[in-house]
């Protein structure tokens, strides 16, 4: 498996595919065909838990001297992927229901936190963890054991960012990553912080990076008991992505108020008193940037 995936990255069946063109089953001294998916398993069974780092490390240490791979910022964040471990498998306690990226909440799930390289997005740590666990706490438990596996790949500290989503902020997490040394990268809200986004609004700059201007707004502030750089700016990208959602959300919100609309002309459609009606056209109306647009009024 190692060696396709270095070869020839592919499924498990493609694998299989693959091996038959060359000269694997000379190598492995058995036949294809006693190779299938459960000895993939029999073979994850047979290498222990915790001789997963000491491998990662070893691995990690032979790239980055070999290719020389620039790490100097390092992105962290988390996913999850759904399973088809069944709810009364007691013998898998990772697998736990949870808030699917896939909209798969009806499945177990299994969460990975990563971090990797700017350069390339090359992996430099992993941390499986159950499925029901929220980002937040994740990072509280990873977050010293990313500082030992920097140490342990001699990358300094003092040299090297590491950046992260608003999914992880909390006092406690910034306190923690404080203490720890890092110099770091976050998000904030910026629901939860007007005053900032008023004065920014106010005062904006035009910076360049890479051929492309960006609106920028910088500052000292106190966030949570401890003074740090706040920068503000408007990305583009996001704006148009917002932009693009809200129309899709106008669109749809068109579409159910009209069908609601056909309902109540409807001899034999449901009759509904005002109160009931004004809550079905109020959660309909209602969404993500859409109370200031969407205006409406019962008559």
């Amino acid at each position: 498996g190692a060696i396709g995936r270095v070869c020839m990255p592919t499924s498990k069946m493609g694998w299989w595919n693959w091996a038959k063109t060359t000269s694997v089953e000379y190598l492995l001294r058995c036949s294809l065909s006693k190779v299938d998916s459960q000895h993939f398993w029999d073979l994850m069974d047979s290498f222990p838990e915790d001789a997963i780092y000491a491998a990662e490390q070893e691995i990690l240490s032979g790239l980055l001297n070999v290719y020389k791979i620039r790490t100097d910022t390092l992105f962290y964040d988390t996913t999850n992927f759904f399973t088809y471990i069944d709810t009364t498998n007691e013998h898998c306690d990772i697998a736990q229901r949870g808030k699917n990226k896939q909209k798969r909440n009806d499945l177990r799930q299994v969460g990975l936190a990563m971090v990797v390289s700017k350069e390339d997005y090359i992996p430099l740590f992993h941390h499986s963890y159950q499925g029901n666990l929220q980002d937040g706490t994740v990072f509280r438990e990873v977050i010293e054991k990313i500082k030992d596996r920097m140490q342990a790949l001699g990358l300094n500290q003092n040299t090297h960012t590491l950046v992260f989503d608003r999914g992880n902020n909390s006092k406690k997490n910034l306190a923690i990553v404080k203490s720890l040394g890092f110099y770091y990268v976050g998000a904030l809200t910026p629901y939860h912080h007007k005053e900032i986004i008023d004065r920014a609004t106010q005062e904006m700059s035009a910076i360049i990076i890479n051929n492309e201007t960006l609106a920028v707004y910088r500052e000292r502030s106190t966030i949570w008991e401890d003074e740090k750089t706040i920068l503000v700016f408007i990305s583009d990208r996001l704006k148009a992505g917002q932009i693009r959602g809200v129309y899709q959300s106008l669109a749809k919100k068109e579409k159910s108020l009209k069908e609601l609309q056909q309902e109540l002309v409807n001899p034999k459609g449901k009759k509904r008193n005002r109160e009931e009606l004004e809550k079905k056209i109020k959660t309909i109306a209602a969404g993500q940037y859409l109370k200031d647009i969407v205006k409406w009024k019962l008559i």
